[in-house]
């Protein structure tokens, strides 16, 4: 009888432990599976980053040297990247809305103040004053509208750095603990199993030896 219920006792050990087993293995799946999915949009928005701060430059070399110059190439340059800019950052708040949800074009962060400035030196440029448009895209407040707007831009980067590090470890976090639970319940499993099987194994050893000394009896009992 004890056997019999230590038999059952570890049956049911088994296809609990078995069930929980499934269990995690789909938390962790699907655990692994976000941290996946929030490592490749990090590495989208990353690329989208790069991609808002190389367009932004060409632009501005392209404007300085329209001025230098007075090449209307540099000026058709500047107007090749302008939507470039703009699809990066529409992209980007696709991406990210809570990162970008501000930076609904160029005008954002003191980007306005610089627009103005460029169309004005484009417009000095196109009518031969070179100089002047030198002297805005070279002076002064258009450096000080440019180092406020690349502060606005690398404020940004660090708040979308953090943001994203920080739901990176929770993420990270979960998946490991249900690695952990993985293994440990694996392990139960397994000594559920041995358990189980030395149960059964001295269950037929023990019915091995009744049935020789009942044939032990039967033959003794045969010679009277």
């Amino acid at each position: 009888m004890d056997v019999k219920f230590s038999i059952r006792f570890f049956t049911g050990v088994l296809l609990a432990t078995g069930i929980l087993l499934v269990v995690i293995g789909i938390r962790d799946y699907h655990a692994q599976q976000a941290v996946n999915a929030l490592k490749e949009r990090y590495l989208q928005i990353e690329q989208l980053r790069s991609q808002i701060i190389h367009d932004d430059e060409i632009m501005t070399m392209s404007a300085r040297m329209a001025a230098a110059t007075g090449d209307a190439i540099w000026e058709s340059r500047y107007r090749e990247y302008e939507p470039k800019l703009s699809a990066a950052i529409e992209q980007a708040m696709i991406v990210s809305p809570e990162i970008y949800r501000k930076e609904t074009d160029r005008a954002n962060i003191g980007k306005i103040k610089l627009l103005e400035m460029e169309d004005k030196a484009f417009v000095l440029i196109r009518e031969g004053n070179d100089k002047e448009a030198m002297a805005i895209l070279f002076g002064n407040q258009y450096e000080v509208q440019r180092n406020n707007y690349e502060r606005g831009i690398e404020q940004l980067n660090v708040f979308l750095k953090k943001q994203m590090d920080a739901a990176l470890a929770v993420e990270n976090s979960k998946a490991y603990f249900s690695q952990v639970s993985f293994i440990t319940v694996s392990i139960l499993l397994l000594l559920s199993w041995l358990v189980l099987l030395c149960i059964v194994r001295g269950a037929q050893a023990a019915l091995v030896e009744s049935n020789r000394r009942l044939d032990e009896l039967n033959k003794t009992l045969d010679q009277k």
